[in-house]
């Protein structure tokens, strides 16, 4: 993950990331392979497996490769399951982790506990305003264990969940990370509204740090790119979280190296771009 204030996530500076393993893929979750390539929750091992939409492709990733590239270019953070947080250590090197939890019981009773054991720096949970479960409670018993031991906490409203795409407006984006703000979370994790006017909107309403997720995949580094840095410089969101079009493409250091620019350098999207298909590595 990316921040437009580059910094290392702990428990005294609450921080937003840039370049995640998390992604979506037309906001279908496959809650078994969690964080890489084109699902909604992402990858596991060495070698990712990931399913997308409702076929059975596999797709297969050089994880570890993929993850040093990132750091090398540039990645303030990453999000990753419990699993890959762990065994990943080492390639993420001094990048920060946030670890995906499930605050469900009996795991979310010692999730934070147990993101705290194996080296997390924050933690990460999904929350469903305005469906019909126990989500946003769970959410603040999450915040509550995090709060305790001074470990930010990232929360990622889903209005109506996956399967309501028709509860994507503005306002209800709005709502909804207000929502997860006021069950505890630090900063929010959010869909992109489409447009800088409106996204402003969320930003304000939100009460806490706003960071964007990439999305489907763009059709080509320009169409991202204009999106983040209208985000960013119009928007007021604080940081982006990009899954599939990094773990999509074919150099992917270059497509956080290009990302970093927009962020941290003030790049404009033309030179993003060419800083992008400039980068080796």
């Amino acid at each position: 993950m990316l921040s437009h204030h580059r910094s290392t996530i702990n428990p005294t500076k609450k921080v937003l990331p840039t370049t995640t393993k998390e992604n979506y893929n037309d906001e279908k979750t496959n809650a078994a392979t969690t964080t890489t390539i084109t699902t909604a929750t992402t990858t596991t091992t060495t070698t990712t497996t990931t399913t997308t939409t409702t076929t059975t492709t596999t797709t297969i990733v050089a994880y570890g490769e993929t993850v040093k590239a990132s750091v090398a270019a540039g990645a303030d953070a990453f999000l990753s399951p419990t699993g890959s947080s762990e065994r990943y250590a080492e390639e993420f090197g001094g990048a920060a982790i946030i670890t995906s939890i499930d605050t469900a019981l009996p795991f979310g009773a010692d999730a934070v506990a147990h993101a705290r054991a194996i080296g997390a720096d924050a933690v990460k949970a999904m929350v469903y305003p305005f469906g019909d479960d126990d989500s946003i409670n769970r959410s603040a018993a999450i915040a509550a264990q995090a709060a305790a031991v001074g470990m930010p906490f990232l929360s990622e409203p889903i209005p109506g969940g996956f399967s309501r795409v028709d509860m994507r407006s503005p306002e209800i984006i709005a709502a909804g990370a207000r929502v997860a703000a006021e069950a505890g979370a630090d900063f929010v994790k959010t869909f992109y509204t489409g447009d800088p006017k409106t996204m402003r909107l969320v930003v304000d309403y939100a009460s806490v740090p706003v960071i964007i997720l990439g999305g489907h995949a763009k059709a080509n580094l320009g169409e991202l790119y204009q999106e983040v840095f209208d985000a960013i410089n119009h928007a007021g969101v604080a940081g982006v979280a990009i899954g599939t079009n990094i773990w999509t493409s074919k150099n992917p250091g270059g497509v956080v190296r290009g990302l970093t620019a927009i962020l941290h350098e003030k790049a404009s999207v033309a030179d993003a771009v060419k800083i992008a298909e400039s980068h080796k590595g």
